[in-house]
């Protein structure tokens, strides 16, 4: 019995699965944003600003033990940088998009492990071998 002849990956088709689960996502997030209640980005925003206002609770004395003094505090110019609206936004964004990244690889993962369990019940063998690259 031989084996199945398997056509390698169209490189421009390489990946579309992933950029499509990328625009759903962002179509999704859009349109949940725009069905939360009236005011509830004001209410964010208000928390985002009281809670950068307030001062940073103190180190732990361990922590203080152990940290030398002079990288305890950034300088001035490094403080308002981190303390900017656009530098938060900006976290927030990088942020979002690592933890999308790392749910989204978590879940594909279990995904290609199902169909791979899911095509060996259907067809009772593990995936079939990869022809050598010059054979055809």
């Amino acid at each position: 019995m031989s084996e199945p002849h398997v056509e390698p990956m169209d490189p421009a088709r390489a990946g579309t699965g992933s950029r499509a689960a990328a625009v759903i996502g962002g179509i999704v997030v859009a349109i949940l944003t725009t069905r939360l209640p009236p005011g509830t980005m004001a209410i964010v925003r208000r928390t985002m600003d009281s809670t950068a206002s307030a001062p940073p609770p103190p180190p732990p004395e361990w922590l203080r033990r152990i940290t030398p003094p002079a990288a305890q505090r950034p300088d001035p110019t490094t403080e308002r940088l981190i303390r900017s609206r656009p530098f938060t936004i900006w976290a927030g964004v990088v942020g979002i998009v690592f933890g999308v990244g790392l749910v989204a690889g978590v879940i594909g993962s279990l995904g290609w492990a199902a169909g791979v369990l899911l095509l060996y019940g259907i067809t009772g063998r593990w995936l079939p071998k990869a022809a050598p690259s010059g054979s055809r």
